[in-house]
């Protein structure tokens, strides 16, 4: 039995490619991540995909090694800040290694050709097998004409799609039981306008790419407000966000503000440095959001 790593991406495609696979091959299921991801919980996730589908998951953090290309992508963006191309060449990179160190076959992912305006067109395709040095070890389920593997598979038992459609997606997920049916990918917070703007402000603040990962993980919360240049405020919205931002607060480099005697929001100031100079724009961003009657009651130091 040939064995295969099938790269997840919490998606559609690529749940239907396990359905596809699971039964005449042995898998290693595997998600890259980096913070750029719609995960909060990523032991609730993982719990999660093996209650619905019964998949063991492999969540593998890449994170320092997506921010080396994050602000500097040798193929350049799709939408916004997401840089596609290069992400794909990383992916098949760290997962030909694993293929190689753990005896595995070939990795098969869920692309279909067309799908994807910039990284899923076939000469982009071709590229990023090139790039990755991968060629002759792809396996695309619901593309099976390209597919490049050096063993011999029967391709009637998969698809040959191309183009955005999700009807025949749609079609095999009703005939595999998938409910609910995900989307179409897992999603990537690079490609949203507003998180990019978060991401460009944290950029300003640290003036240089060494970014701690957890950092972009903080700004997927609350509101993010410059001040001068050198201080990024994350406030928190509601009773969820504050807890999630003081959580952060005990194991990241920060400043925490938060008010325990009125109901206000819970603050981080990155960087962790001296806040004296903004005190009284701090004060008036704790007055912005708390109910004017408590207005008077409101100190920092």
């Amino acid at each position: 039995m040939q064995k295969i790593i099938l790269l997840f991406s919490g998606g559609l495609d690529s749940l239907l490619c396990y359905y596809l696979l699971k039964d005449d091959f042995q898998l290693k299921v595997i998600q890259f991540y980096m913070p750029f991801l719609h995960i909060q919980d990523k032991d609730e996730y993982i719990k999660k995909i093996k209650m619905n589908h019964n998949i063991d998951l492999n969540l593998i953090n890449i994170s320092e090694k997506y921010l080396e290309i994050l602000f500097n992508p040798k193929f350049g963006y799709g939408n916004n800040l997401n840089p596609c191309v290069d992400c794909k060449i990383l992916f098949l990179k760290e997962a030909k290694k694993i293929m190689e160190e753990e005896g595995y076959d070939c990795i098969a992912t869920g692309e279909i050709p067309g799908q994807r305006p910039f990284s899923q067109q076939k000469s982009f395709m071709n590229l990023i097998e090139k790039e990755a040095g991968v060629r002759g070890f792809i396996l695309r389920p619901l593309a099976i004409s390209t597919s490049k593997i050096n063993f011999e598979i029967d391709k009637s038992k998969f698809l040959d799609l191309k183009g955005r459609s999700r009807k025949s997606q749609l079609q095999l997920a009703k005939k595999f039981n998938i409910n609910p049916i995900p989307s179409p990918a897992g999603g990537c917070l690079l490609t949203d306008e507003g998180y990019c703007k978060k991401v460009m402000l944290l950029r300003k603040v640290f003036k240089n790419n060494n970014l701690p990962p957890d950092y972009f993980e903080i700004i997927k919360y609350g509101r993010v407000i410059l001040i001068n240049n050198e201080y990024l405020i994350v406030v928190g919205r509601n009773k969820k966000e504050n807890k999630i931002l003081k959580n952060f607060s005990l194991n990241i480099p920060s400043v925490p503000i938060h008010l325990s005697e009125i109901p206000s929001p819970f603050i981080l100031v990155l960087p962790k440095k001296d806040i004296s100079p903004i005190k009284d724009k701090i004060i008036n961003i704790l007055k912005k959001y708390t109910k004017k009657e408590f207005h008077e009651k409101i100190k920092i130091f």
